[in-house]
């Protein structure tokens, strides 16, 4: 009887250990792989222009959104992929903390599905008639750093055609400058494999979704987010350095 007793006992610590595992290991990897991103990154994300490529990049993107709306800093979002949708790529709790983002779509394949409070813009209102949706995020860019309303603009381009890759350096060299005299952060997102910046950006990442270890018993983990430097303006020796923290979602 004493030894069924004390195998039920075990078999309940076990189940237990078991089921908190998850949440007690995923903790521990966001407040370490936090701490790594920021050591990376120190003093901070730049004012200027700062580029990440690569799979991964909306989630990074979203931590940095989230940090800025905690902070009560003003932020937009030009979607120039059409592929962007807060309701899919958060969950409940942190779409609450978007509301008042100003999302600007430039590229629209299908209709937006529902999502947090947002206010849906057009770049066909200036006036303006752009030569490829890139241009048109681009342009819608400079109006949102012009305005000089926004402590964060994220410009989100397809890596590839007329996207991130099809803008001149001398493009990006000028809208570093208005990030920088609106003492702004400007984050490029696209797919691309490489940089496409060049010397004009503060600061350029590269990142990628990676399989996260869990024991058997456990279900499987979410996948764990890869960044690593590329360029670092302020600590060039930092350049090749990498870290890997939780993704928040397992969006690109």
């Amino acid at each position: 009887m004493a030894g069924t007793v004390a195998e039920t006992a075990a078999g309940t610590a076990a189940g237990t250990a078991a089921e908190h595992w998850p949440q007690q290991q995923r903790k521990q990897d966001e407040d370490a792989g936090q701490r790594g991103l920021d050591e990376l990154l120190a003093p901070g994300w730049p004012r200027g222009l700062a580029e990440v490529a690569g799979r991964g990049r909306t989630s990074l993107a979203l931590r940095v959104l989230q940090a800025a709306r905690a902070a009560g800093q003003p932020v937009a979002w030009v979607d120039g992929t059409g592929g962007f949708c807060p309701a899919t790529c958060c969950s409940s709790t942190e779409a609450d903390e978007l509301s008042g983002l100003t999302l600007v779509r430039t590229c629209v394949r299908t209709a937006p599905r529902a999502g947090p409070p947002t206010e849906v813009l057009s770049a066909r209102r200036t006036g303006r008639r752009p030569r490829s949706p890139g241009d048109a995020a681009r342009f819608a860019a400079d109006v949102l750093l012009r305005s000089r309303a926004y402590s964060l603009v994220i410009l989100e381009l397809p890596g590839r055609g007329r996207g991130a890759a099809g803008a001149r350096i001398s493009e990006w060299f000028r809208l570093g400058r208005l990030a920088s005299r609106a003492r702004s952060l400007l984050l490029l997102l696209h797919d691309g494999e490489r940089a496409v910046t060049g010397s004009a950006s503060e600061l350029a990442l590269a990142v990628r979704l990676v399989a996260s270890p869990g024991p058997p018993w456990a279900d499987l983990p979410p996948p764990a987010l890869a960044v690593r430097v590329l360029r670092h303006r302020a600590a060039p020796e930092r350049q090749g350095r990498e870290v890997t923290l939780p993704a928040l979602r397992a969006c690109d």
